[in-house]
């Protein structure tokens, strides 16, 4: 891992990059300004807000913005194969959580697990990577306490109601990884809640206190 990052920060600084929001050239995968904008957005009162995803409390979520524009862009690439992306994303993420301890200082950091066939597809899972770069930023231990234990159908082709059966009993915990108290949950795009609210449930169920969930972009 440490030698890969390593190589990418390489190939950067030999072969620039263009930025990803507004196609400067520039050794980083975004520019400095195009991130400050991002930033400052991420960190905006009521940023994210408006109708609850899949009953889940507003204060029990944090978005670094809407999923459209630059943003939108930025997790499409990352899911797409940029996967040095996952830094300023999960840095938008940190700044998404302002002040508050439950999203800067939880016990540990939980992530949503992806299904065989995503993994096989992008050979990663975005949401575990997310996970591991706020893990780093915030100083945090990481726990892969989740699993997939029945086959699920692409959540983008179902309605709510859809998504919220489809996940339904999905997900079961790695006995050995549960982690206790309270637990930053990660996942790159929040929609009806259905996917959060089930790994926050077997979370609870297995010995967390409390779970808050961080993602890139709220779309809905």
């Amino acid at each position: 891992m440490i030698r890969a990052r390593v190589r990418d920060h390489l190939i950067d600084i030999l072969y620039p990059s263009e930025c990803v929001v507004c196609g400067t050239d520039f050794v980083l995968p975004v520019c400095t300004a195009c991130f400050r904008e991002l930033a400052a957005a991420a960190h905006a009162p009521g940023r994210g807000a408006g109708k609850d995803p899949g009953r889940i409390p507003r204060d029990a979520w944090r978005a670094a913005g809407e999923y459209d524009g630059p943003l939108r862009d930025m997790v499409l690439a990352f899911k797409d194969g940029q996967k040095r992306l996952a830094s300023p994303l999960a840095a938008l993420m940190a700044v998404s959580g302002g002040n508050d301890p439950e999203y800067l200082r939880p016990d540990v950091i939980c992530f949503v697990p992806s299904t065989a066939a995503k993994l096989r597809k992008r050979g990663y899972n975005p949401a575990g990577l997310l996970a591991g770069e706020l893990g780093g930023l915030l100083g945090r231990p990481v726990s892969n306490a989740l699993k997939i234990v029945r086959e699920v159908s692409d959540q983008g082709s179902l309605n709510a109601h859809e998504r919220r059966r489809n996940v339904d009993g999905a997900f079961g915990a790695r006995r050995r990884a549960m982690p206790a108290g309270r637990i930053l949950l990660v996942d790159d795009v929040l929609t009806t809640g259905a996917t959060a609210r089930e790994c926050a449930r077997v979370l609870l169920e297995n010995g967390a206190c409390s779970v808050r969930i961080s993602v890139c972009a709220r779309a809905g």
